[in-house]
């Protein structure tokens, strides 16, 4: 028989494999730490990814959508074609910018391989912002060589709720920030040792970014004190050319944007974004007055209030940081006044025109615990007191995230289901609402136009289009009542469908019992009176998910 082990040996095994797996996180501690920020992102991000388009800043999602789905049905085009935003009655093209369709492209690739859903469009942009994680803990790596404050940084990365939602909405945002940072490590790279490969990469990022949203090449000027000025001009002087050639590819934006510009078919394609650059306008009190209101709740929402303060207290310990870091960061800082003059605009419209200085923002929270526990307070293995901060934050910020999520618009998809089944694909409909409600224009497939305010042109615009229909959602009624053209809609416009919420159930609880109209979808053919949906019984119709409950809706249709 085997001898039994004796006691002391079983100690020194118990001891040999706690050291054998001590020494193995301390040699892959960065990879499991960076593994642990991506799953956890992922599951931040993954909420609702196959869930119907009718959340916080659908207009975005609604319009890739409505591009992919006109690739998928009609074939791959330079063109967008949008279910809104119609320049004219004639043609249905979104070419305010130039912008390559990349996403809609991928988007019909992945349709025709799992067919039409939202979740393989949401994917993509959910790998992109899962890619940020890492691509911002080499990043920062190569500029401070701190591990722990490039992990740090990762981290805010991973949670941040502006680089969250929008890290799964359908929109460029995310890609352009991966390539952001891609640009950034390369070139940083490229600035140590000049190589034709760090080159190509970096110049290649670059060139990305302005096809897809031409606003993240502004904090690309980061780079600038890294420059090696010097060492280009000597190999300027020598005629060494290779490490530059890769650099060239960034050669296709102006080339894109020439020929987009041919092929233009109106005259939109830039004329109807200049008219927004204001350069001078943010250094006045009157824009930010007028826009305070706006500024301080996307400042909130996409960073919460505590790490908010540890940001700008971060921004602010940069001026005292040393070398590379010093530089880089307060360029990239500096960029912000060069963004703000050319997209001043936009920037107090869309919270997520602060997308391109999440990055900065998440370091310089990271900077600040970093430096209050490696400076200001002197005590070894203190710095990783500096996580502990973070998870502390994952309460705020979960509640922003949310308050994103739980930001929606329902009965859109539900008045659309209606639309399509009696209109025909050529036919179009008149349209009522603010920006959010359009996504009533891509689940209805049918193109919309929005309604005008003289009677003449409502009558055009049956006659063209064989226009039945005019969707009117509740917060647009007295608009659409206090118009000129409201008497001839009046008079020959019945309810066909109404959207109603039952304010006694779901999330709406606390308002008391009733229903409240959500929408009306008027059909030609009648006349308008509210008295229609009297003594009609709703019909339950579907429930939509809100993190605190499901919010049962509610249609009348009088004849059926």
């Amino acid at each position: 028989m085997a001898k039994k082990k004796k006691n002391t040996d079983i100690v020194k095994d118990s001891v040999i494999r706690k050291n054998t797996a001590a020494v193995f996180f301390q040699a892959h501690y960065v990879k499991i730490v960076l593994i642990i920020f991506v799953v956890y992102g992922f599951s931040l991000r993954a909420y609702h990814i196959d869930y119907v388009s009718i959340g916080l800043h659908n207009l975005k999602e609604n319009q890739h959508l409505s591009e992919a789905l006109n690739f998928y049905n009609k074939g791959v085009s330079i063109h967008r074609e949008v279910f809104f935003q119609s320049a004219n009655l004639d043609i249905p093209y979104y070419e305010e910018y130039p912008q390559l369709p990349l996403i809609p492209y991928v988007g019909v690739a992945l349709w025709k391989i799992f067919g039409i859903s939202f979740w393989t469009m949401r994917l993509q942009i959910i790998l992109f912002s899962l890619g940020t994680i890492p691509m911002s803990y080499l990043v920062t790596k190569k500029i401070t060589g701190d591990k722990v404050l490039s992990l740090l940084t990762a981290g805010f990365m991973a949670v941040m709720p502006l680089n969250v939602f929008f890290g799964r909405n359908i929109q460029p945002e995310s890609p352009c920030l991966f390539l952001l940072l891609v640009f950034y490590y390369y070139f940083i790279k490229w600035s140590e040792d000049a190589g034709f490969r760090s080159s190509l990469y970096a110049g290649a990022a670059l060139a990305l970014i302005g096809l897809l949203k031409i606003s993240f090449l502004v904090p690309a000027l980061a780079v600038l004190p890294v420059f090696p000025y010097r060492r280009t001009w000597d190999d300027l002087k020598s005629i060494r050319l290779k490490p530059y050639y890769g650099f060239l590819v960034i050669l296709a934006l102006p080339l894109y944007i020439w020929i987009t510009k041919l092929t233009n078919v109106h005259a939109s394609l830039t004329e109807g974004s200049l008219h927004n650059i204001k350069p001078l306008a943010p250094f006045t009190l009157q824009y930010w007055s007028a826009n305070s209101i706006a500024l301080i709740s996307f400042l909130i929402d996409n960073y919460t209030i505590p790490l908010s303060a540890v940001m700008f207290m971060g921004l602010t310990a940069l001026i005292f940081a040393k070398g590379r870091t010093r530089s880089f960061f307060l360029a990239y800082s500096g960029s912000f006044v060069v963004y703000m003059m050319i997209f001043n605009v936009y920037f107090y419209q869309h919270s997520y025109y602060q997308m391109p200085y999440v990055y900065l923002a998440s370091f310089a929270v990271a900077f600040a615990l970093h430096c209050l526990f490696t400076v200001v307070i002197r005590v070894k293995y203190l710095q990783y007191a500096s996580f502990v901060v973070l998870l502390l934050s994952l309460y705020p910020v979960r509640a922003s995230i949310t308050r994103h999520y739980d930001s929606q618009f329902p009965g859109t998809d539900i008045a659309a289901e209606y639309l399509k089944s009696h209109t025909a694909a050529s036919d179009r409909f008149l349209i009522l609402a603010t920006a959010q409600k359009l996504s009533v224009c891509y689940f209805a497939e049918r193109f919309c136009f929005a309604l005008p305010g003289d009677e003449e042109e409502i009558r055009k615009f049956e006659k063209k289009f064989n226009s039945k229909y005019i969707f009117i959602y509740n917060n647009s009624m007295p608009e659409a009542m206090s118009r000129k053209s409201w008497d001839y809609v009046s008079k020959n416009y019945k309810i066909a469908q109404a959207g109603l919420i039952n304010t006694s159930e779901g999330p709406d609880a606390s308002q008391g019992g009733g229903f409240r109209v959500a929408y009306l979808l008027l059909e030609k053919g009648g006349q308008f009176s509210m008295d229609e949906l009297n003594g009609k019984v709703p019909e339950l119709k579907k429930y939509y998910e809100f993190s605190y409950g499901n919010l049962p809706f509610y249609v009348i249709e009088p004849e059926k």
